[in-house]
């Protein structure tokens, strides 16, 4: 097992430079010189040089609740020492209880849910339950959009 300590002491360059040697070169970079992030706090994060960056693209829209939120990190933890993974295959009180929580907020007679490993499962979910709806099998997508 890689032990994040023994990893987290490269540099930049050092890190970079093994992300082009070992990576496929699919994985493009998002920025002409690219950013290497090391740790994060609510909405600031650093690089391994200790530069310290406002990350505005939040974790690519997956940590709309800060980097290191306390109340995450702190269920997180409890319910990894109970276990680790289970999915929708088999049942848990945790899925019954984030279920009823959202039936009660949820408008009308909205009151399942489907939970989803992904958005693009979520908005695949949500593509065919309209085509079924509608009868239709056409839909208008944006080129290059993002949806997962």
């Amino acid at each position: 097992m890689i032990e994040p300590s023994n990893i987290l002491d490269a540099t930049s360059a050092e890190t970079i430079h093994g992300r082009d040697e070992f990576l496929l070169p699919g994985m493009l970079h998002l920025y002409e010189e690219p950013l290497v992030l090391v740790e994060g706090d609510g909405v600031r994060v650093k690089d391994p040089e200790g530069n310290e960056y406002l990350d505005l693209f939040a974790g690519i829209l997956t940590t709309s609740v800060g980097h290191c939120n306390p109340h995450v990190v702190g269920s997180v933890t409890a319910q990894l020492k109970k276990l680790g993974h289970i999915s929708t295959l088999y049942g848990h009180e945790i899925h019954v209880e984030a279920a009823r929580k959202i039936a009660k907020i949820a408008p009308g007679m909205l009151n399942r849910t489907f939970f989803s490993n992904s958005g693009t499962e979520a908005v695949e979910t949500a593509l065919m339950m309209a085509c079924l709806a509608t009868g239709r099998s056409e839909i208008i997508a944006l080129r290059v959009g993002y949806h997962g």
